[in-house]
């Protein structure tokens, strides 16, 4: 069985192979089908990265400290999540970390790991930390997975990133590997060359970047606003956009960009980019609204956040997104519908769509 290539696949010209008359040549096909494989095998999506400071963990009972919304890419195969946790500094006898994947709307698989405590009267010392905890959990491609990261009894979570992994064995019956190409003097086949066109459609539409997580406060609290004046979710009191309230920047003139959106979005799209924005919370009486938008309130948002602590989702179109990259910067911003209610933020992620 082969493996595909951790390389990365050089620029393949397309007027060159495209717009010269030639007939359809093998070297092309190979060159195509060796970058759908790279792609499929080593270009995942990262959906989590967190860390917490020492001294606002390891509580007793249960803390759900972290959350994320995620889809996974065709050719995934598993969820991953490396962490690093601390010792439980409160001795309560059986200190574990569970991180709970959930298929939307389905079954849940829960991973657990164990480290313990530190003994009566220790303290806390880097040297202590236990790092590199890998473990996974199998998934199906294109599906969509909600994460929480949680403690138990002291369990103390420092910092956790949680990622997709897909076997890099090149199996054609997984998803769209490609395993077979025509060599010289060996016909390139309509078949083949359907298998290549279907695959990298879908690869691109299924497997669109992960923008961007905020995973919670780290204490299992929501950002609570009340009212209807838009309010910075991260400092709770930001009304405003600019430059000094905290936000995310994408585009390449941010400094420090997250991505530049743009060579995202498909041609036929113009500079409109599909995005599922997904929003864990609840409100005191429905609707609740939640938007990530730049400095003229462009951006994606969901105002349909009721009373039942749950995840909402949206499928929406983020606009002209070259028009952000002049200063890139982008906050995430909630309020309520209705004056006097209350609306509240666990965790939110935005990822691409491109359908």
């Amino acid at each position: 069985m082969a493996l595909a290539s951790e390389r990365y696949p050089r620029i393949i010209h397309h007027r060159r192979w495209c717009l010269n008359g030639s007939i359809p040549d093998a070297w092309f096909i190979r060159q195509v089908r060796d970058g759908l494989n790279h792609t499929m095998a080593h270009r995942r999506k990262v959906f989590l990265n967190v860390a917490a400071p020492w001294e606002t963990l390891g509580a007793a009972g249960t803390t759900n400290y972290w959350r994320a919304y995620m889809r996974t890419g065709y050719g995934a195969s598993e969820l991953r999540f490396d962490l690093a946790l601390g010792l439980d500094l409160h001795v309560a006898g059986d200190p574990y970390v569970e991180v709970v994947v959930t298929e939307s709307g389905g079954a849940s698989q829960t991973i657990r790991i164990d480290y313990g405590n530190s003994g009566s009267g220790s303290s806390d010392e880097p040297y202590t930390i236990g790092t590199f905890f890998r473990r996974g959990v199998t998934v199906s491609p294109n599906t969509a997975y909600e994460i929480l990261v949680r403690g138990v009894d002291g369990g103390r979570p420092l910092t956790v990133a949680g990622y997709e992994y897909a076997n890099p064995e090149i199996n054609e019956s997984t998803s769209y590997y490609a395993e077979l190409a025509p060599s010289v003097a060996q016909p390139v086949y309509d078949s083949f060359r359907q298998k290549l066109l279907d695959g990298l459609s879908n690869v691109w539409k299924g497997n669109g970047a992960h923008l961007l997580t905020w995973a919670g406060l780290g204490t299992g609290n929501a950002r609570s606003v009340t009212g209807t004046t838009w309010t910075n979710v991260f400092d709770g009191t930001s009304t405003a956009i600019d430059a000094t309230t905290p936000g995310y920047y994408f585009g390449s003139e941010g400094g420090g960009a997250l991505s530049d959106l743009l060579p995202l979005v498909r041609t036929k799209d113009g500079n409109d980019l599909p995005v599922t924005l997904a929003v864990y919370g609840n409100s005191s009486n429905s609707t609740g609204e939640v938007r990530i938008v730049d400095s003229s309130a462009v951006g994606p948002s969901i105002t349909t956040i009721g009373t039942t602590l749950q995840w909402y989702t949206t499928n929406t179109t983020w606009s002209n997104v070259d028009a952000i990259a002049g200063s890139g910067k982008v906050d995430l911003q909630a309020r309520h519908s209705t004056a006097g209610q209350t609306v509240n933020v666990y965790a939110v992620s935005l990822l691409a769509r491109n359908a």
